[in-house]
């Protein structure tokens, strides 16, 4: 291998290295700040499905708790929810 030759590899390598460098300057940056845009989407989005869940939850809780009949009187019908609030209420109640 002459001078010439190793001089022109050597160049060739270089030239390759520049570009490469300058790819990597432009995507680690495009790539970081892609990754921080999907990471904050998905955690909005847990959290509203979350959301979601919960006010099906409160929802049907709240329904089930719903003055019915009983005998003609209206009366409530005691749910987990309004148990846990310290309401203790049964079907003679007149609440």
């Amino acid at each position: 291998m002459t001078p010439n030759e190793l001089k022109a590899y050597v160049d060739a390598a270089m030239k390759h290295h520049d570009t490469l460098a300058v790819l990597v300057l432009i995507l680690v940056p495009v790539i970081s700040i892609v990754g921080s845009v999907i990471t904050a989407y998905l955690k909005e989005e847990g959290e509203n499905s979350a959301t979601k869940e919960d006010v099906g939850v409160i929802t049907k809780q709240i329904e089930s708790s719903k003055k019915i009949t009983w005998g003609g009187q209206m009366v409530w019908v005691a749910s987990p929810l309004r148990t846990s609030k310290g309401f203790h209420l049964s079907k003679n109640s007149k609440n």
